[in-house]
């Protein structure tokens, strides 16, 4: 019989908390405790989990008697959580996705998280390609992966979201668009290359951060990412090419999607929002390109993120 757990989620109340709240309920995951933690933003508000209105706190005095913290929470505010954590001797799970670019910090999906007190969830369009990209590799070796990811605003949680929202409306009512400070410019019926500043190399922050997430799970594997901000409100992109070190032809590539975990393959191709509350990531339009294969990957981040969490955190069968 598996133990209840004292857990506590640390930026509950925006998007990927929420969706991990959900997650919780829906897998039954053993719950003996749960405290919720957000900004004063969310101070007094209460959350209905499993019938009972739990109230947000700003703060934990202590970490003690907790088992396990999901922080949910900015790279910056999570890398504070995540080092009190480690210090109070409390397993941890990142969802910030602010850590995964350095190679000292355990990544879920990789030998070093087993067993480790700390470890960060991977970029979701990491997952998705880790997904894809491992399923064609155990028919022909991959050799160079390259993407152009769509992001979407709730990639900026909420504020991303609310601004778009606002923005749109005050464009269709012809009315000035109010002032945000989310994106760093007006994002409505607009795109650019980011999100983030480019660095010497001409990559972003988050662009590394998912080419290190999935040449640490695939060893071995060349992989470049292109990020361009789009104006809809949530799920994932991605327009994906992938090398071989060998020929693979479309009917066995699809063959091997068809029989992998976590893998849809989508006729006709689904949308981003199609892909939204689902666990699996749509795959469509596989076609032959200059001796590799081309082809459109859609998903819900926040869904691949909280799943990928929630699994590594459930206590294994002990009968």
């Amino acid at each position: 019989m598996n133990p209840l757990l004292r857990v506590a989620i640390v930026g509950a109340t925006g998007a990927v908390g929420g969706e991990l709240i959900s997650l919780l309920e829906e897998r039954r995951f053993p719950l003996q405790e749960l405290r919720l933690v957000a900004s004063e933003r969310s101070l007094g508000e209460g959350v209905d989990v499993l019938d009972s209105d739990i109230a947000v706190e700003t703060e934990l005095a202590s970490l003690s008697g907790l088992d396990l913290v999901f922080v949910c929470a900015p790279p910056d505010v999570a890398l504070d959580w995540v080092r009190r954590c480690l210090r109070e001797e409390v397993r941890c799970i990142d969802l910030s996705t602010g850590m995964v670019a350095h190679a000292e910090v355990p990544l879920l999906g990789t030998s070093e998280a087993e067993g480790a007190p700390f470890a960060a969830v991977a970029p979701p369009a990491a997952i998705a390609l880790t997904r894809v990209v491992a399923a064609l590799a155990q028919e022909c070796p991959v050799a160079r992966v390259n993407a152009t990811w769509l992001v979407s605003a709730a990639t900026a949680g909420r504020p991303g979201v609310d601004s778009l929202q606002a923005e749109t409306i005050a464009l269709f009512n012809q009315a000035d668009t109010p002032d945000t400070d989310v994106f760093g410019r007006e994002i409505a019926f607009d795109a650019w290359p980011g999100p983030g500043e480019a660095d010497e190399t001409g990559a972003t922050p988050s662009e590394r951060g998912v080419v290190a997430a999935l040449t640490r799970t695939l060893p071995g594997i060349f992989a470049a990412i292109s990020a361009v901000q789009v104006p809809v409100f949530a799920g994932l992109g991605l327009q994906v090419t992938i090398q071989f070190e060998r020929p693979l032809d479309t009917a066995t590539a699809l063959a091997c999607l068809a029989k992998a975990d976590g893998v849809e393959l989508a006729n006709p191709a689904s949308s981003t929002r199609d892909a939204l509350g689902s666990d699996d990531v749509h795959v469509a339009r596989v076609v032959s390109d200059a001796g590799g294969l081309r082809m459109w990957l859609a998903a819900d981040p926040i869904r691949l993120a909280t799943v990928a969490a929630v699994r590594a955190a459930e206590p294994r069968d002990s009968d």
